[in-house]
């Protein structure tokens, strides 16, 4: 136990920065609503977080952003519009 924060220790590593990350800026929202009043990414446009990660292999000179674009939406109720 964390005697200062009453909360168990955590051992985390390299691999769970994204965890740290992830709190950070959890934190960092909720800091900024409730002091300065402004809203966290997404409560205005839930459409911003309609993203998913993809693999794709494209021909060369194709951009990632606009070729993958279709694909990297998310859509609920439907598959990832590609054979994996």
């Amino acid at each position: 136990m964390d005697a200062k924060a009453g909360m168990p220790t955590e051992h985390l590593c390299t691999s769970d920065a994204g965890i740290v990350m992830t709190r950070r800026l959890l934190l960092d929202s909720a800091a900024d609503y409730e002091q300065r009043g402004i809203k966290p990414l997404g409560v205005g446009d839930p459409e911003v977080l309609m993203v998913r990660a993809v693999s794709l292999t494209l021909p060369e000179g194709t951009g990632w952003a606009e070729a993958g674009h279709p694909f990297m939406k998310a859509q609920p109720g439907t598959d990832f519009g590609y054979r994996l």
